[in-house]
């Protein structure tokens, strides 16, 4: 019998298992992947944004702020450091973002390989847990023709973010059958499908703008950052980071509208101000003189909004600088969908931390622990992720 089996070998199982490992403690980690942290190997853009420096609680949306705060401060930012210094992953902070000296997320999967077997951990990959039962001494999981029991277990599946990397909804169903309440899943730090511009003409072109969701009137969530257009509307790490506000309105049947500023460094006086000395260069249409300015392609889908195409940028009325001024510092599209779990790079919604102990033990079936994705735990863009997975990793892998 093992002290636990841990079903899921991503960032947070792997956490769990060598910290447990490490206290002697006899582990059993399961991976349905031929390969362990497969997404971890891919975040980042290959390169492995470990965490974010400071950690900030307002990063994160959970049913249950205090118990994410006790998680966190149980296995800090130091104390992340420290681990990865410990496996042999040297780290470094660029503004407030911290990777692996390698810049590369493999090496971080193989250092915690080696620690794995370093600490002991017996690992099997490529097999799909079966029939996992509560038992009198703990669990009972059927891998293969073989049954292994255990003391504890933790649920270490992830999300269903990510399907072509291993996500799934594995953790979830396995949380269902143990009878645990589950904050309905849905794609976040994804792209919002929006209406009010010919999106299908301007995919691949970037601006740098602050994008602002609004719901009933009020702002309920902005970013500022470099946004991209695609083929359904926009996307890029702002708009990631709104995307968890945006899709939450939609799922309410909430009319939701993504407002992009394209100039934030300016107010309208200094813009309205600096578009009127651009039109009054030369003899040029509004077109040329908006060159240099915004892309080339996002200039006549901008000025068609107010017919202004064609016309001679000295001989615009005041009304007419106006208008095009306040679409520059307000471009309203409606948002209408937002990219599947398939796009998105975390999966909101999850085991209710509510449910959880401290230590995410389960308050209603002792011995059975949740981590990482697949609890109702997710966090913006830079790192907050995979901080949550290490913390909440370490917490149970000292639990144990």
């Amino acid at each position: 019998m093992y002290d636990t089996i841990i079903i899921g070998g991503g960032a947070a199982g792997m956490m769990a298992a060598i910290t447990a490992g490490r206290r002697e403690k006899s582990v059993l980690l399961v991976e349905t992947q031929e390969t362990l942290g497969k997404k971890l190997s891919v975040t980042g853009n290959g390169r492995c944004n470990i965490t974010h420096d400071p950690i900030s609680l307002s990063a994160y949306h959970t049913d249950m702020p205090k118990r994410l705060e006790s998680v966190l401060s149980s296995f800090d930012l130091e104390s992340t450091r420290k681990f990865f210094e410990s496996i042999g992953v040297s780290v470094y902070n660029r503004e407030g973002y911290v990777y692996p000296r390698s810049n590369e997320a493999r090496s971080v999967v193989r250092c915690m390989e080696l620690s794995l077997q370093e600490a002991n951990v017996q690992v099997m990959t490529g097999i799909t847990p079966a029939d996992i039962l509560k038992t009198d001494t703990g669990f009972s999981v059927k891998l293969g023709l073989e049954t292994y029991e255990s003391a504890s277990l933790v649920i270490a599946c992830g999300g269903m973010a990510g399907s072509e990397v291993g996500g799934s909804d594995s953790g979830l169903l396995l949380a269902q059958g143990f009878n645990h309440r589950i904050a309905e899943p849905f794609p976040s730090l994804t792209d919002l499908h929006c209406t009010g511009l010919s999106f299908n003409k301007l995919k691949g072109i970037r601006v740098h703008g602050r994008v602002c969701i609004i719901m009933d009137g009020e702002i309920i969530s902005e970013d500022v950052g470099e946004i991209q257009l695609t083929e359904n509307g926009i996307s890029g790490i702002p708009v990631f980071n709104v995307s968890y506000e945006a899709i939450s309105g939609l799922n309410i049947k909430k009319p939701i509208t993504a407002v992009i500023d394209l100039f934030p460094e300016m107010d309208i006086k200094m813009l309205r101000a600096y578009v009127e000395y651009r039109c009054n260069i030369g003899r040029r249409s509004i077109e040329e003189a908006l060159l240099g300015l915004l892309p080339e392609k996002l200039i006549p889908e901008i000025l068609k909004l107010f017919g202004l195409n064609g016309k001679k940028a000295g001989r615009l009325s005041e009304i007419d600088l106006d208008n095009l001024c306040h679409i520059l510092k307000g471009l309203a599209l409606d948002v209408c969908g937002y990219g599947d779990h398939s796009r998105a790079q975390v999966m909101a919604g999850g085991v209710l931390l509510h449910d959880l102990s401290d230590s995410l033990e389960s308050d209603t079936v002792p011995g059975l622990y949740f981590v990482g994705e697949v609890v109702n735990v997710d966090g913006i863009c830079g790192g907050y992720n995979l901080q949550w997975a290490w913390s909440s990793g370490a917490v149970v892998g000292n639990s144990i």
